[in-house]
């Protein structure tokens, strides 16, 4: 039986109408560039990649929710992405830096320097050759409180000789910091190294969250049950990444090896709750506090799904969660008291649908506008959308399959954002429209001589391209200039002036985009 006052301290704190500030990184930032009004975008491009069979690297595509539409955009990548996913834009929503368990790329899907090699070893070699590195909800990037680099967390996988001869597994948290460079502007000096000395970590679960004072960042880990069943809080802050305290967690089932990465683990949109999910055991639900990163009123509630392979996700208003349990759908009611028959209510069964393997139900993600997508736990050519996940019941609007890709996204592979917005009811922004899903072209064939440069660059265009724009922008995306032409063949642009280091130069011509990195010198 649920413990009342702790269900009912669970929906005032959820509930609650009150408006929050915008977090302080965020106001700097809009000061900074003049703007009166502005949303952090740091969720607002995603990418799936997959191996090119006839070039070197990978297909990509870009799924951007800029300009208030969703879009495909095609793009190149130094290699494909699979169920270690992690990603992070600027302020403005344009791809910054991506990552996949083996190698951290930039804006333009090339390699940053000294990004090859993350999580070395047996495993790395056994898998990355594929762009995958087994382990679902284990890495992320988030960007210092300084502003002036990013910390990429992730985990390695060591397998091991039990006392009997069998193998066994674990997992070290490791971090790699990627800093601003003044040549090659994003660049690793310091990679695959020890939160701590703890092992044994628990596979998944890893979340992140915005502090409450809108620049330090709280993460969330464990230690399966089977080595201590303990909760990690670790933060960072101007003073770096370390261990804030470790608690026993409440429900040691929810963190057995079994649930080992068939699970998922969210924050509200809002910040006030989060939640964990293990396949055999149900959900566990808590309040937590963004200051002091304290849990609170422990609820769980059983599900016996016993899928292995399951997804977890809050709805934008904080009402729902859903339960994605690999061939079923099921919406959790926070606001039904206990018992009532529409508390937890299946949504859907997987259609049988193949493509050409099963499109099951796997982890969630929320998207920038108010929808959930859904994976796979197979490479398929799709996501599964819950279009309207503020409704009860049927009206949440779930299609399966409903996003088709132009290409297949790896087995499992959907971005681990953190949550980082709490404007009031501006968490996402449900006008953001689907624009058919059609891809726009990007083709890297523009000819740039001289490269490095120390002034002049002769561009070359391809011979079709008649008239568009042509912009230079830093690798944090800002445009620093912009040109008209309505001519084909070539144009000479001016770097001189420029400080040394990496640009993007950028074409846009009837709907396609042209990319190339330039590097200025003295």
């Amino acid at each position: 039986m649920i413990n009342l006052i702790k269900f009912n301290l669970l929906k005032k704190s959820l509930f609650s109408k009150i408006l929050r500030v915008l977090p302080v990184v965020f106001l700097l930032s809009c000061i900074s560039q003049n703007k009166a009004n502005c949303q952090l975008k740091w969720d607002y491009e995603w990418i799936i990649a997959l191996n090119d069979e006839d070039n070197p690297g990978a297909i990509g595509y870009k799924i951007s929710f800029n300009d208030g539409k969703r879009k495909l955009i095609e793009t190149r990548s130094f290699n494909s992405i699979g169920d270690n996913n992690a990603m992070i834009c600027n302020n403005e929503g344009e791809l910054l830096l991506y990552a996949n368990g083996c190698e951290v790329m930039d804006t333009t899907g090339g390699l940053v320097q000294n990004g090859d090699s993350i999580n070395p070893g047996d495993i790395h070699d056994t898998w990355c050759q594929y762009g995958i590195y087994p382990g679902t909800q284990n890495s992320m990037i988030l960007i210092h409180p300084n502003f002036n680099h990013y910390f990429y967390l992730h985990k390695d996988w060591v397998q091991e000789d039990g006392e009997f001869g069998q193998g066994v597994y674990s997992y070290n948290q490791l971090f790699t910091e990627i800093k601003l460079d003044p040549i090659h502007d994003y660049s690793i000096e310091n990679k695959n190294l020890k939160v701590d000395s703890l092992r044994d970590r628990q596979s998944g679960y890893s979340e992140a969250i915005l502090h409450e004072n809108g620049s330090d960042w709280w993460i969330i880990d464990y230690i399966p049950k089977e080595a201590g069943g303990l909760r990690l809080n670790y933060k960072i802050d101007e003073y770096g990444i370390y261990l804030d305290s470790e608690t026993e967690y409440e429900n040691q089932d929810a963190i057995k090896r079994e649930c080992s990465a068939g699970g998922q683990a969210v924050f509200s949109p809002r910040g006030d709750l989060y939640a964990l999910y293990c396949p055999f055991t149900g959900i566990d639900i808590f309040n937590f506090n963004r200051s002091t990163g304290e849990f609170s009123n422990h609820y769980h509630f059983s599900t016996s799904l016993n899928e292995t392979f399951s997804g977890l996700a809050f709805s934008p208003n904080g009402r729902f969660l859903y339960v994605s349990s690999g061939f079923e759908l099921h919406q959790f009611d926070l606001w039904a008291d206990d018992g009532d028959t529409d508390q937890f209510i299946r949504i859907a069964q997987y259609d049988g649908y193949l493509d050409p393997f099963p499109t099951n139900f796997a982890w969630m993600q929320i998207g920038p506008d108010c929808k959930i997508y859904m994976t796979s736990t197979n490479g398929v050519s799709s996501f599964h959308v819950i279009n309207n996940p503020n409704e009860k019941g049927q009206d949440c609007n779930f299609v399966q399959h409903g996003f088709e890709l132009p290409i297949r996204n790896g087995p499992a592979s959907i971005p681990n954002v953190p949550v980082f917005r709490f404007d009031g009811d501006e968490v996402c922004d449900p006008t953001i429209t689907s624009v058919f899903d059609l891809p726009i072209e990007v083709v890297y064939d523009l000819e740039l001589h001289p490269n490095p440069t120390t002034d002049d660059v002769l561009v070359g265009f391809p011979e079709d391209l008649k008239n568009g724009n042509l912009y230079v922008k830093s690798m944090s995306g800002q445009v620093i200039y912009q040109q008209e032409f309505d001519f084909s063949g070539s144009l000479k642009i001016s770097l001189g002036d420029f400080e040394t280091g990496m640009y993007v130069i950028e074409v846009v011509s009837e709907g396609k985009r042209f990319v190339e990195r330039v590097v200025k010198v003295d």
